[in-house]
């Protein structure tokens, strides 16, 4: 004779249902509170590399973003008047560079036109 099911449900209470899967899918037995603290100086550790990496990216990205500004000075300034034009005193030294540079072709190409 076949058994009747009974109407009865099956009562079933964890305090803490992460714990109680994690411990159904991996089969394993709870963390004691020397791997917690293994976990968390391991996660601290990781998040302290990751601010360092980030500081380091957002400094570099500052100095590129000055640099970028820098240029965009130089480049409307160029566009209101030639830098050669401007007063001496007011060249860096790129330009200083380049102002002699170009003074030295010049001498070579009246001198070639003379001879």
């Amino acid at each position: 004779m076949a058994k009747k099911p009974s109407r009865k449900g099956l009562l079933f209470w964890t305090p803490n249902v992460e714990a109680m899967l994690d411990r159904f899918i991996t089969q394993n037995s709870p963390p004691n509170s020397k791997t917690l603290h293994l976990i968390e100086a391991h996660r601290d550790a990781s998040i302290r590399g990751l601010n360092s990496h980030l500081t380091r990216l957002l400094n570099e990205l500052e100095a590129k973003r000055k640099i970028g500004e820098a240029f965009d000075r130089m480049r409307k300034a160029s566009q209101s008047r030639c830098w050669w034009e401007a007063p001496i005193d007011k060249l860096g030294l790129l330009e200083l560079e380049q102002l002699r540079n170009s003074m030295e072709e010049l001498k070579k190409n009246v001198t070639n036109q003379t001879n």
